[in-house]
C-alpha cells in the first residue's frame, strides 16, 4: 500500500505567488555560501528528467536483481530501474509533488497508455495552474489517486488551484524513454515504491541503516549548502552502500563544474568521461 503523508495546502500555498509561480531563486555567492535553488517540501516537481538516464543505467553495468536508492525527481529513474530488473527501489525527494508525478506516471503505465499519450498528458501538466480544465489533465490525475482512495491528495489538489505545482516539460526527446524502456517499465513495475519525503540532509537518518547496491543522487549535491555539508552527506550515505556498491554523486559533471572538480580531487571518487558522471565505488571487504 502507498504510505500516507501529512500534506497541507495552506502551508504549500505560502510558497506560491498570486499568479501561481513558486518562490525559487538562485543564491550563489561563493563556494562556501552556495545556496542553490531553494527547493522546499512543496516546490514544483520535474515532469521529465534532464539527464541521459538510459546511458547512466547501462553504464553502471545493469541493476538487475540489485537494490537501489534513487532521487525521485519526475519518477523516471525509479521506473527505469524497475524496468531494468532492480529487485527493490526506494525513492526520496524534498518535494511531495515529485511523488505525485511518479504516481501519475505509474497509473498511466498500469492502464497501458501508449507512450505518445503518456507524454501528451505530461506535456499538458507543464506549468499549468489549473488541473481541472481537460481530460488530459484532471481526469488522469483524479483517477490516479481515486484508485487508491487517496482522498487527502485529491482534496489537497483541489485546494492548490491556481498554483503551478508541476514544472516545465522538456520537449527534447533525447530525455524520453525508448519504446523498449517504456514497455519494460510497464511490465516490471512494482505495485508501489517506498517513497521517503525528505531533504538531502535528513535522508541518512531516514533510511535507518538500510544497505543498497546503488545510490543515485542525480545532481542533488549541487544544491547543498557548502562543501562541508556535501562531504558530510556523502560520508554518511557511504555507510549505506553494500560491499562493491556504487554511489552516483553527479551526472552533469561538466555543468556542475565546482562540485565535480571538488569530488574529483578526492581519491575516493572516480570520473567517467563517457557519461560525464562522478561516482563513488565502495571497496569490497576482504574475504
Amino acid at each position: 500500500m502507498w504510505a500516507k503523508y501529512n500534506i497541507d495546502a495552506n502551508v504549500a500555498r505560502r510558497g506560491y505567488r498570486p499568479l501561481g509561480t513558486h518562490f525559487i531563486y538562485w543564491g550563489f555567492v561563493g563556494l562556501d555560501d552556495w545556496q542553490g535553488y531553494q527547493f522546499s517540501k512543496y516546490s514544483p516537481s520535474y515532469l521529465i528528467s534532464n539527464e541521459m538516464l538510459s546511458e547512466i543505467v547501462k553504464w553502471w553495468a545493469c541493476p538487475e536483481n540489485k537494490t537501489a536508492l534513487a532521487v525521485c525527481g519526475g519518477g523516471d529513474m525509479p521506473l527505469m530501474l524497475a524496468g531494468a530488473g532492480a529487485k527493490n527501489v526506494d525513492v526520496f525527494d524534498i518535494s511531495i509533488h515529485a511523488y505525485f508525478v511518479m504516481r501519475v506516471k505509474m497509473h498511466m503505465m498500469k492502464k497501458d497508455f501508449p507512450k505518445q499519450k503518456y507524454y501528451d498528458v505530461l506535456e499538458s501538466l507543464s506549468g499549468c495552474p489549473c488541473l481541472f480544465s481537460s481530460y488530459s489533465r484532471w481526469d488522469v490525475v483524479r483517477d490516479t489517486f481515486s484508485d487508491n482512495n487517496d482522498s487527502d491528495i485529491l482534496n489537497y489538489l483541489e485546494n492548490m488551484r491556481g498554483c503551478n505545482i508541476f514544472g516545465a516539460y522538456r520537449m527534447n526527446k533525447m530525455f524520453f524513454m525508448s519504446d523498449s524502456e517504456y514497455n519494460a517499465a510497464k511490465s516490471c513495475m512494482p505495485k508501489y515504491f517506498n517513497f521517503i519525503w525528505s531533504d538531502l540532509y535528513e535522508l541518512p537518518g531516514r533510511i535507518n541503516g538500510k544497505k543498497y547496491d546503488v545510490i543515485y543522487l542525480s545532481n542533488v549535491l549541487g544544491y547543498a549548502n557548502g562543501v562541508g555539508q556535501i562531504y558530510n552527506i556523502i560520508n554518511k550515505l557511504s555507510s549505506n552502500l553494500n560491499d562493491d556498491g556504487i554511489m552516483i554523486v553527479d551526472t552533469l559533471a561538466s555543468k556542475n563544474k565546482i562540485i565535480s572538480d571538488l569530488l574529483k580531487s578526492d581519491k575516493r571518487f572516480k570520473y567517467d568521461f563517457c557519461c560525464d558522471t562522478v561516482y563513488m565505488h565502495a571497496q569490497p571487504k576482504a574475504r
